[in-house]
């Protein structure tokens, strides 16, 4: 299967650097062993038992539960200690949280419920999980790598600050892939995480703890990062909302891989949340330049925002892509669900008022190769400098032949990055990175400034674990946007009728424009067209 994709891919632009001599013999030596040891499971569906769930506040938004807590009809001590129990009864079979200040987040609300009602704030007392890759005072920061095992964060990352200012309390830190650039949350310092709706099921990277356990109800949001899909894919395969804002809407300062010049604009943190309504509040949170990279990171991103509820969704410009490379060899073909999930968005928007129409992309055929460009042009240093981690520079080819007895530190995903990064001739970056810039005006163009485009966010709901070792260009419906600039917003659209998985689409907008797609998003959720479902019960 692999040499046939390799094969396959050979016809296209991406593989005239990819296919190598040396990473088709290496691709296929390293990906049939690893295909073996990740998939010699149980094939058997197993989902999260999350318990009950009725009238929990375990199911509430972070709005529901701010409110809940001012009015007095609970406490942040209760709620605190429900979502703590949540992740100690699910964690066990998910690993998707990886470290707790459980005993400090205990304090913290009971510090909360003691404090005057005119020192409160708009989320006072509501619980939120944070990426591990993000720093934290005495929490590890390690993003995966076994390098780092064992360091601990001293400072703190703006964001989650911005966060605990507004009254939010982190309880823990998600498990990610390798140095944040894979598609599976899994690395040889925590482990890999599974998917609560079946855990012999990928939770996507890299934000995959994240996403599992919001899902699984251990925590109402978290706040992610994404600079390939990131937020978005685990969002697609847990059936959540997440949102990738404009390029430069929020700063990248603490975290890990250090990020530099123009990537701060293609990575984003954003929300991560179960409800719909939380996207907007958190995202305004975590906003705004905060004096490091002031060059990239600027107030000219959010300029153009406005509230969601002042948008009049039925006046968008709607315009619907049902490909994404189309024809390409390399792209899994997109499962009916998501289509009929994606037809049942278009519909709603119909009912609303919008003009709606699907049209024929077909400029999108270099969307990976162009992602891939504009990236690797923007990065300073190359993927095998970040996994040596400030030490004696890797051997890629060496370490992907310890991988089969066990004795790498790293993971095949980060060593097949390595391996690869940096052999796209400079004469194809160059123009693919032209072809970009090409792109993007035609991509904002088609849907103007009071429109959003209806898209996949990925071809298929999630796959078992290790599948996308060999279909990872499956994320170009996702990354694409990154190096577009353009907010990104996934939305749930139930469950698979069959495998009882999450299905989706994304919204996406004109750079500046995140209220729309997020406006859309609340409105499909109001409609009960977008919308977390939990895991079925196994039969």
């Amino acid at each position: 299967a692999t040499v046939s994709v390799l094969y396959c891919s050979s016809k296209i632009n991406m593989c005239d650097y990819l296919c190598t001599k040396e990473a088709v013999g290496l691709v296929c030596v390293a990906l049939g062993i690893l295909w073996w040891k990740w998939n010699k499971g149980s094939e058997k569906r197993s989902p999260v038992d999350l318990g009950e769930l009725n009238d929990s506040v375990l199911v509430k938004s972070c709005t529901e539960l701010a409110e809940m807590i001012r009015k007095g009809d609970t406490t942040s001590e209760k709620v605190t200690r429900a979502f703590i129990k949540q992740i100690e009864k699910v964690n066990k079979d998910l690993n998707a949280v990886v470290a707790n200040r459980f005993t400090a987040a205990i304090k913290e609300a009971i510090a909360a419920d003691a404090a005057p009602s005119d020192k409160r704030k708009p989320f006072h007392g509501v619980p939120l999980i944070i990426k591990e890759c993000f720093e934290y005072p005495g929490m590890p920061y390690t993003s995966g790598l076994v390098r780092r095992k064992g360091t601990i964060g001293e400072n703190k990352n703006p964001a989650v600050q911005r966060m605990e200012d507004n009254g939010f309390i982190v309880l823990g830190s998600g498990n990610l892939s390798e140095a944040c650039m894979w598609m599976e949350s899994a690395n040889n310092v925590y482990g890999r995480t599974c998917n609560p709706y079946d855990t012999t099921r990928n939770p996507g990277g890299s934000s995959g703890g994240c996403a599992s356990i919001v899902s699984a109800c251990g925590g109402p949001a978290a706040i992610t990062s994404d600079v390939g899909g990131s937020t978005r894919i685990p969002a697609s395969f847990n059936g959540l909302f997440g949102h990738k804002p404009t390029g430069g809407a929020v700063p990248n300062t603490h975290t890990i891989p250090a990020v530099h010049g123009i990537v701060e604009r293609y990575c984003q943190l954003g929300p991560t949340t179960r409800h719909a309504e939380d996207l907007w509040p958190i995202l305004n949170i975590i906003s705004g330049p905060d004096g490091v990279a002031n060059e990239y990171c600027t107030t000219k991103a959010s300029e153009r925002w406005k509230d969601p509820k002042d948008v009049r969704v039925k006046s968008l410009k709607v315009r619907s892509m049902r490909k994404i490379m189309s024809g390409s060899k390399l792209v899994t073909a997109r499962c009916a669900e998501h289509i009929k999930a994606q037809e049942r968005v278009e519909n709603a928007l119909r009912e609303m008022g919008c003009d709606v129409e699907v049209i024929d992309v077909d400029y999108m055929g270099k969307a990976f190769d162009i992602w891939a460009a504009m990236l690797g042009d923007a990065q300073p240093q190359t993927f095998d400098v970040v996994l040596s981690e400030k030490k004696e520079k890797i051997n890629s080819f060496v370490e992907l032949l310890k991988l089969p007895f066990g004795t790498s530190e790293h993971t095949f995903a980060g060593l097949g990055l390595a391996l690869i990064d940096g052999l796209m001739p400079k004469s194809m970056v160059k123009k693919l990175c032209g072809e970009g810039e090409v792109l993007r005006e035609r991509l904002e163009a088609d849907i103007g400034e009071n429109g959003i485009w209806v898209a996949p966010s990925l071809p298929t709901c999630a796959p078992k674990h290790g599948f996308w070792n060999n279909w990872f260009v499956n994320s170009t419906a996702t990354s694409i946007f990154n190096v577009m600039e353009m907010p990104a917003t996934h939305i749930p659209c139930g469950l698979h009728p069959e495998t009882h998985l999450p299905v989706g689409v994304q919204l996406v907008a004109q750079r500046g424009n995140d209220h729309l797609t997020i406006a859309a998003a609340m409105e499909l959720s109001r409609q009960n067209v977008a919308k977390w479902c939990p895991p079925v019960p196994a039969l």
